[in-house]
């Protein structure tokens, strides 16, 4: 896994209360047990307030994946990247 997909997942796994290395770019949300809208929005903040990036939120909740999340985060910092040059 990617630097970045590692983070993400060891961002994931407290608020989905799983070990992270249960999760892989594979890994569906709608597939974590409990998992829901308060727990997907607890955890953009998490990201938002861990790294220099600012998500949208309706993109943000149309993840499917773990890596489909990754890819969106990586988005959002390549842009955060070009505005700071």
């Amino acid at each position: 896994m990617s630097d970045l997909t590692t983070q993400i997942t060891e961002m994931i796994a407290p608020v989905a209360d799983l070990d992270p290395s249960s999760l892989n770019p594979e890994s569906r949300f709608e597939d974590i047990d409990d998992w829901s809208s308060l727990k997907a929005l607890s955890l953009m903040v998490n990201v938002e307030q861990d790294l220099p990036v600012k998500l949208d939120l309706r993109r943000f909740m149309s993840v499917r994946t773990v890596g489909e999340l990754v890819d969106l985060i990586a988005e959002g910092l390549g842009h955060a990247a070009e505005t700071e040059r």
